[in-house]
């Protein structure tokens, strides 16, 4: 009879536990998507809520609400934590692809390659990571030909980034008239 009292109070605990981790990660991201950065840190530095928000939900809108404020110190120091944290292989994958593209848009060449060599090497993430890398950062034009074929297999917003490479690649090698022809392209790509 003890045994029953005790798993049935586990369970009810265990169910409690799941509901308020679950509510007060949902105050945390609605605070972050309004920009209520004052009661986001109440929340984040109240003792309770520590017990309901773990590390990783706690770095990781850290690190968003750096962004949205352009604190690039902030979000450099958020990047390292959260590559430095033990975690599944998708929430990984989607940290090094925010660390990637965020180190991609600062032009910051040194991280953008730190990234890189974080990525495993056979998956199809590392050689997008690496071409975009050779267009932007190295001002490559090696994929002209292997991206003319593959917008051809895409429509809308896909087929619409693919022509924005190779017009991207046209533009390094100073050929304006056809990096103007794919940007066009682009724009009809995304309006269909």
């Amino acid at each position: 009879m003890i045994y029953l009292v005790t798993g049935c109070l586990l369970f009810i605990f265990v169910i409690l536990f799941i509901f308020f981790s679950y509510r007060q990660k949902k105050k945390l991201f609605t605070y972050l998507k309004e920009k209520n950065f004052i009661k986001m840190d109440q929340l984040l530095n109240n003792s309770i809520n520590r017990i309901f928000i773990d590390k990783y939900t706690k770095e990781y809108v850290l690190l968003n609400r750096y962004r949205i404020e352009q604190n690039k110190q902030c979000v450099q120091s958020q990047l390292n934590i959260l590559l430095q944290m033990p975690l599944n292989e998708a929430r990984s994958n989607e940290i090094i692809h925010i660390a990637f593209n965020y180190y991609l848009e600062q032009k910051d060449k040194g991280h953008c390659l730190e990234i890189l060599e974080k990525m495993d090497s056979n998956k199809p993430m590392y050689a997008e990571a690496k071409m975009i890398y050779d267009i932007f950062l190295d001002h490559k034009a090696n994929y002209i030909e292997p991206l003319k074929q593959q917008a051809l297999q895409y429509q809308n917003e896909k087929q619409a980034s693919i022509y924005t490479l190779i017009a991207q690649q046209y533009e390094n090698i100073h050929d304006l008239e056809q990096a103007h022809h794919y940007h066009s392209l682009a724009k009809q790509a995304l309006h269909r």
